[in-house]
């Protein structure tokens, strides 16, 4: 059988071989063709086209099945996804950036710098499953080689809807007070399990430089002028959910009730480093813009990691969540009932409540 398939392709390369190099047959034998640098350069145009047809039928077949199989789910799984994928639930779900958080601990001596090991497993599996739907990246903004670490201090607030905190507080005079405040949640049900995934959409409603004034006096004046701005319809530029939206003003008050009375006026440091990436992915008829997160967090004297999703469609962002939690070390914490699926207000809140006697 080889020689059946070989001959006729040896015949068929040498041929086509020896009118590019010649012109004809006839010619390269009449110019001594046999002879000894001639026939190196011979063996080495005939099997270069035979070479290319090998390379060629292989990267084929490998498109072929990496396209139906994956290292992280099943067939029915992978069927079930593209069914779903060709539908309308991509397009009509797209609308403004959702976030998704899990926190677990750290195990015994790991270190901050595995954070860019643990992003790089979980970029190449959310790629993997995407290529499955459709989906290629466009364009990566590579940025877990530069590791980003600063502490924050979180100034406690009732309501885990509200983050309030010193951002970069390091003493230095580009610390900021922000305020996010939680506008939205969504539940979006696990594709491949059984989970609920709560989708949280979070805005900045302040951002201020602090200088080098950074008491309680200073938060609670910045916090009252917001109130005001807000009872007087001018809090915001163009979000119009913010001006009318009477959990937000809620909100407002509960932070600036935070600063008002000094007993609970509760500070809470908390050390973040932090291994960003930002991925653009199309589709025939889609292009989203997401953001992957792994984040190794100090507080108090325990240590946790926090793995962060941030997109502009629920399908996608449940789907990657389910291939996130599927990873070995997030799998041994589900086990151990040690993960908490909260943003950083909510996570800091079930922590002292954990924590406290």
């Amino acid at each position: 059988m080889k020689s059946f398939l070989m001959e006729p392709l040896r015949s068929f390369s040498t041929g086509i071989s020896e009118k590019l190099w010649w012109g004809s047959s006839e010619e390269g034998e009449r110019r001594g063709l046999n002879s000894g640098k001639l026939k190196d350069k011979r063996r080495l145009v005939v099997f270069l086209p035979l070479a290319v047809l090998v390379c060629f039928a292989f990267s084929a077949n490998f498109f072929i099945r990496s396209s139906v199989e994956s290292s992280i789910l099943s067939g029915p799984e992978i069927e079930a996804l593209q069914k779903e994928a060709r539908g309308e639930a991509l397009l009509t779900q797209t609308i403004e950036g959702w976030e998704w958080r899990a926190f677990y601990p750290k195990e015994k001596g790991e270190k901050e710098s595995l954070g860019k090991k643990k992003l790089h497993v979980m970029l190449d599996n959310v790629l993997e499953v995407a290529k499955l739907i459709g989906f290629k990246k466009k364009k990566s903004q590579l940025s877990h080689d530069d590791v980003e670490t600063r502490s924050d201090i979180y100034i406690v607030v009732p309501d885990p809807g509200a983050g309030l905190k010193y951002r970069g507080d390091g003493g230095k005079e580009d610390t900021l007070l922000e305020l996010k405040l939680r506008t939205r949640t969504v539940t979006e049900y696990g594709f491949f399990s059984d989970r609920d995934y709560v989708l949280e959409d979070w805005d900045k409603m302040i951002r201020k430089p602090l200088g080098k004034s950074r008491g309680r006096d200073v938060v609670l004046d910045i916090l009252q002028e917001a109130v005001q701005e807000y009872d007087a319809r001018q809090f915001g530029s163009k979000e119009d959910r913010f001006r009318f939206n009477p959990e937000v003003k809620s909100l407002l008050g509960l932070a600036k009730e935070s600063a008002e009375n000094e007993s609970k006026f509760k500070q809470v440091p908390m050390t973040k480093t932090r291994f960003l990436d930002r991925l653009s992915l199309a589709s025939k008829v889609l292009t989203v813009n997401f953001k992957f997160e792994v984040t190794a967090v100090k507080l108090d004297d325990s240590e946790w990691w926090s793995i962060g999703i941030e997109g502009p469609n629920r399908l996608l962002c449940s789907v990657f969540a389910d291939v996130v939690l599927r990873e070995k070390d997030v799998q041994k914490a589900l086990a151990a009932n040690t993960v908490i699926f909260a943003g950083y207000p909510e996570f800091l809140q079930v922590y002292q409540e954990e924590d406290s006697p």
